[in-house]
């Protein structure tokens, strides 16, 4: 290969790159707007998770309630009827 050939090589090798780049701005923009998306998932997954624990946590305590208040509903009848 002689220095044109070697040159036009270059130039074509140089050409190819540009043409690289040009086809991967477009995609580092996107990839730049899906990393914000996946921000903003994690803050709402990691909020939703605090609601739905927040949540359960009031089923639990009302269950418990209800299940305290059965018991000492129950209790008295309990005792007049050990005492007969």
């Amino acid at each position: 290969m002689d220095m044109t050939g070697l040159d036009e090589k270059f130039k074509y090798m140089i050409g190819e790159q540009l043409d690289i780049q040009g086809k991967l701005k477009p995609v580092e923009r996107r990839l730049g707007t899906l990393k914000k998306h996946i921000e903003q998932a994690d803050i709402y997954f990691k909020y939703k998770g605090k609601k739905a624990l927040a949540e359960a946590e009031k089923i639990r305590k009302s269950v418990y309630r209800i299940l305290l208040q059965e018991q000492r509903e129950q209790q008295p009848y309990r005792k007049q009827d050990m005492e007969r």
